[in-house]
């Protein structure tokens, strides 16, 4: 479960794009055939889709929504509708994404370089 780690790394310091396609690589890498990746966030799918539908990664998304909370103080400010919730992300690796090879050879966390 990843409550706005996601976002996190999208959202800070050098490298990000490349940063949230090595995460998600990785928990792709790790999760078994039907395992799931479930992230919860802010960010609307037109941005997160674009990593999350990488042709690397072999998993069905399913995107789901909740209202956000709101304190009565706020409640009468209107705002257009994907500003009130958070998006949940389903990431489901499926058996055919079981053969993909989801890291390239100089971002490989499993090669080992012998001296």
């Amino acid at each position: 479960l990843d409550v706005c780690l996601l976002s996190c790394v999208h959202q800070c310091g050098q490298d990000s794009t490349r940063n949230v396609q090595t995460m998600l690589k990785e928990i792709f890498r790790v999760l078994k055939p039907s395992g799931q990746y479930v992230c919860v966030t802010y960010g609307q799918p037109s941005y997160r889709m674009t990593y999350l539908q990488r042709p690397e990664l072999g998993w069905k998304v399913d995107i789901k929504t909740v209202q956000k909370q709101t304190m009565a103080v706020s409640a009468n400010i209107q705002a257009d509708e994907k500003d009130n919730v958070h998006y949940i992300y389903v990431c489901t690796k499926t058996a055919e994404g079981e053969h993909k090879i989801p890291m390239d050879s100089e971002n490989s966390p499993t090669e080992e370089v012998v001296a």
